[in-house]
């Protein structure tokens, strides 16, 4: 009885350790299916010069919605919501666009930049960068306003960088989604010819011109490091990423238009701003002294 009991005994081992190594065959080729695609898609992502113009266009689509959701402050920008934004028929539209199911035309693409404010030329072509902005070059400050009153922006930033000659440029925010930077660049110092006397006289001008016209309201700064200063003004990221992270208002451009030191705050300029800041006020008031006469 015992021989019988190891015989069976036996078999029960044989079949358990039958099924445990069947078992463990089908989960480890699962497994290694299931890596498949990830080895596959690094690499696509490492042979980049063989995708096709959709292939990289579709890229594009990806990167610049991660740009615009990085670190969002409303929400975030779904697609079902761009799609509302645009006005679209269908939803399904975008999705196919952004994961290159379905090439777009020239005219949605031209549409899609437009309502965003993305760089047409980045977008079909790789050229230059997402929020690079090349239609609103004016010389002077002063030579804004008049796409300030046109275009009635929510919001008027005057962005100033950390560094010694204190560059600083002006960003429009349209809407929650789209910005325009406008594409010049001036240096609040005394590092400074004849011309660039003129351009801070006329930022002056710009200054006063949107306080006495209702726009004083409007009007925001920010004193960035010169890393983010130069990402924002490239159009490298989404403005409202740099914009909403250094929430802190800093109203520089208000101050500088205090030439004579008639703000209580004006003793400490120095300290707040730095020299150039002082010199350039100083490089103003001389000019328009000379002006009186």
């Amino acid at each position: 009885m015992d021989d019988y009991k190891w015989f069976f005994s036996g078999i029960g081992v044989s079949i358990l350790s039958w099924i445990k190594n069947v078992f463990l065959k089908k989960r480890n080729k699962k497994i290694e299916y299931s890596q498949e695609p990830e080895k596959k898609e690094t690499t696509l992502k490492s042979n980049v010069s063989s995708f096709t113009e959709t292939d990289q266009l579709t890229q594009r689509f990806q990167y610049v919605l991660t740009l615009m959701n990085f670190t969002s402050c409303y929400g975030g920008f779904t697609k079902a919501k761009l799609a509302k934004i645009m006005k679209l028929d269908k939803i399904s539209s975008l999705e196919k666009y952004s994961i290159g199911e379905e090439e777009p035309s020239f005219e949605f693409l031209e549409q899609f930049c437009e309502t965003f404010g993305i760089n047409y030329l980045w977008m079909t072509e790789g050229i230059e960068q997402p929020f690079n902005n090349n239609k609103y070059i004016r010389f002077y400050p002063i030579n804004y306003y008049e796409d300030i009153e046109c275009l009635q922006p929510e919001e008027i930033y005057f962005i100033r960088c950390e560094s010694e000659i204190s560059e600083f440029f002006i960003v429009l925010k349209l809407t929650d989604w789209k910005y325009i930077i406008c594409n010049r660049i001036w240096h609040l110092s005394d590092h400074v010819g004849r011309t660039g006397s003129l351009q801070l006289v006329s930022f002056y001008n710009l200054i006063n011109k949107l306080r006495n016209n209702g726009f004083y309201l409007k009007c925001f700064g920010r004193t960035l490091t010169p890393d983010k200063f130069e990402k924002l003004y490239c159009g490298q990221v989404f403005p409202a990423e740099i914009i909403n992270f250094d929430r802190m208002d800093h109203p520089w451009w208000d101050d500088f238009t205090d030439i004579n030191n008639d703000y209580p705050i004006s003793k400490n300029y120095l300290k707040m701003y730095g020299q150039s800041f002082i010199n350039a006020q100083r490089i103003v008031r001389t000019e328009l002294e000379y002006r009186k006469y």
